[in-house]
């Protein structure tokens, strides 16, 4: 299963000015994937500076709105609920 295109990093070496190519690198993504997370923060006028403070699933959301949210097939047991 692929990852999740984690998008505050991405922002935030942006900031600092670092090139598509060098962030591709220290986060371990592709540059296409760098590049469509730089456009769309573009496209909603986006900074670093606005969104440290929010989650990675509430940047993930925003920015890749159509993207089917992952959820466990099974119930997770209530451990507490056998004690």
């Amino acid at each position: 299963m692929a990852e999740r295109i984690k998008v505050k990093p991405i922002l935030k070496l942006k900031a600092e000015n670092m090139s598509q190519n060098s962030i591709a690198n220290i986060v371990h993504a592709s540059k296409h994937s760098i590049k469509a997370v730089l456009d769309r923060a573009r496209e909603l006028n986006i900074e670093y500076k606005f969104i440290k403070e929010k989650s990675e699933e509430e940047l993930y959301t925003l920015f890749f709105p159509g993207k089917a949210t992952i959820l466990p097939i099974y119930t997770l047991p209530d451990y507490e609920e056998n004690t």
